[in-house]
């Protein structure tokens, strides 16, 4: 897992575009969930996608260690430091 704790990280950049932009979304054809339960239905629904899911570990650390267990080997999940977190 990799963790990102400087918001001038690029792709910490590209997720506050994401979140912020519409048009972001639907230029790069992807889509932001906010929260760890509909992130789990998306995972559910959609189990062989490429998923990228940022979170604070510091939050839900149960549900966290399920979803993992849960995802495709050609997902990703990148933890946020606090401070970035809270940011979005």
């Amino acid at each position: 897992m990799d963790r990102i704790e400087s918001s001038q990280n690029t792709r910490y950049k590209r997720l506050q575009k994401l979140i912020t932009s519409k048009a972001a979304r639907n230029q790069s054809n992807l889509i932001v969930l906010d929260g760890i339960h509909l992130v789990q239905d998306y995972v559910t629904a959609y189990p062989q996608r490429d998923i990228q899911i940022f979170i604070d570990a510091t939050n839900q650390r149960d549900e966290i260690a399920a979803l993992i267990q849960k995802l495709d080997a050609s997902s990703s999940i990148t933890e946020l430091s606090a401070q970035l977190f809270q940011k979005n």
